[in-house]
Order: C-alpha cells, then sequence, then structure tokens
C-alpha cells in the first residue's frame, strides 16, 4: 500500500472516529424522551368485552385495573432478608412489590463467593422465588466486574487461570438460574484499565471488546433466551471514546492488513 493511500485511509480513520465521540457528546435523551414515550410505550387499541356466552357487551360502565405492564420499572432488591425483625421484612417486601416490577439481585464475586465452592445460591433462590411468585423480571448483577466487589481474595493474578474461573462462574449462574430475565454479563468495561485487580487485568489484557465478547459468548451458550447487558454507568464522552478508539484500531488493522 502507498504512503499516500494509507495517509489518507488514516485521515478517514481520525475522521470516523472523531464523529463517533462527537455525536455522543451532542446527543440530549431527555430533550427527545416524550416522543419516544409515544413511540414506543404508547399504542391504540381496541378492546371488545364479551360475556360468559361470547356475546359482545354494549352500553355498559367498565372499569379496568393495570396488575402488569412491560415497562419495567425497578431498583436493587439486596435488602431482602436483611432487617432485624420478621415485621420489618415483611413491610419491605410489601412495600417493594407494590412499587416495581422488576429486581436487581446481587452476584458481587467476592459476596457470592467468597471462599471457592461456598456461595450465596440460597439466599438467591429464596430472591428469585419471591419475584417469580409476585411477577417481578430479574436481572442478576453482575457477572464480570474489575471492581474489589468482583474480585474473591482467593482470585490468582494470573489472567489465564482467571479467565478459565469467570467462564465457569457464567456457565454455572445462567444456566443455574435460567428463571433470570436479564443479566449484567460484564459491568463498566470502559474503566477497567483504571485498576489492577485479578478480573481487570484479564479484561486489560484481553482487551475490553474481546473480552466482552467472550464474556457475552458464555453467557449466551448458558442460556440463549436470556437478555444479556454491557452494564456501564459511563456512556456519554467515556463510553462513545471507548466505542470510537475500538474502531479506529480496528480499521488501522485493517489498512495494515486488509
Amino acid at each position: 500500500m502507498s504512503r499516500a493511500k494509507l495517509s489518507a485511509n488514516f485521515l478517514k480513520v481520525m475522521l470516523i472516529s472523531f464523529l463517533t465521540i462527537s455525536s455522543g457528546l451532542a446527543f440530549d435523551p431527555l430533550k427527545s424522551a416524550d416522543d419516544r414515550i409515544s413511540k414506543y410505550r404508547m399504542r391504540e387499541v381496541i378492546v371488545q368485552l364479551k360475556d360468559q356466552k361470547g356475546t359482545p357487551i354494549k352500553n355498559s360502565p367498565v372499569k379496568v385495573n393495570m396488575l402488569r405492564h412491560q415497562f419495567l420499572f425497578g431498583c436493587n432488591f439486596y435488602l431482602f432478608e436483611q432487617f432485624p425483625s420478621a415485621e420489618q421484612n415483611q413491610k419491605y417486601l410489601k412495600l417493594w412489590s407494590q412499587l416495581f416490577n422488576y429486581a436487581t439481585v446481587p452476584f458481587y464475586f467476592q459476596q457470592y463467593e467468597s471462599k471457592p465452592g461456598q456461595t450465596q445460591e440460597a439466599q438467591l433462590r429464596e430472591m428469585v422465588k419471591f419475584c417469580q411468585k409476585n411477577h417481578i423480571k430479574i436481572k442478576g448483577h453482575p457477572l464480570v466486574w474489575h471492581f474489589p466487589n468482583g474480585n474473591p481474595e482467593w482470585l490468582p493474578n494470573d489472567p489465564k487461570p482467571v479467565e478459565d474461573i469467570l467462564k465457569n462462574r457464567i456457565l454455572e449462574l445462567v444456566s443455574g438460574f435460567p428463571e433470570i430475565d436479564y443479566w449484567d454479563v460484564v459491568n463498566e468495561p470502559t474503566v477497567s484499565w483504571v485498576f489492577d485487580t485479578p478480573v481487570a487485568k484479564w479484561e486489560n489484557q484481553e482487551g475490553p471488546i474481546p473480552a466482552c465478547k467472550k464474556a457475552l459468548k458464555w453467557a449466551e451458550t448458558a442460556n440463549p433466551k436470556a437478555h444479556l447487558i454491557i452494564n456501564d454507568y459511563n456512556v456519554r464522552f467515556g463510553y462513545w471514546s471507548f466505542i470510537g478508539i475500538f474502531s479506529l484500531k480496528k480499521t488501522i488493522q485493517l489498512i495494515f492488513d486488509p
């Protein structure tokens, strides 16, 4: 490839990456929120009411109570059975289930398996059972996280065995909890480079995109029907920079090895 062609292609790559990053900065999701609510969350319907014989009911007053809906509204469910008295626990469950239909349940590696093979599975299964009984959708959070909460003390510092451990963890949890509808498979991958934990070392050695791809593939193998999520708080400049840098790296590779 000639130097002139290489330079031209490189400039294209830089422009694409800049536009990718700047588009993230310019986008304000709140400005178009009402339009998206009307488009994606509302619709006109015709409901025909019939009596027990199947005859349409005419000119009768109708009272409608909404029992469930598709819109997921929730928060963490971490205080399940954590209050000092049974009365307080019951009040928490009653108030929580009256308001929310979407529960995030904790699978933080450090707490879930503080020692190899000693897990909080029994407690998590009780949480899942309650959610199912009350028609609450469930999200498991998180499977892979570079933060100390995602790194039990027994994890080795070598990325290779860490990858094997993470793979087994994902396969076991996602297949073992098929009732869980959603999984935060990788948590906050845009900032793993800041940390030096065993999981961070694996993510940084692999690179954020390849690490996410591997983790998602393991989870998909364990439960193809689950909704698999890359969870991140850094969704403005940091996220678009992350994607832009990945696009830049991948495109440069294509330039040198088309």
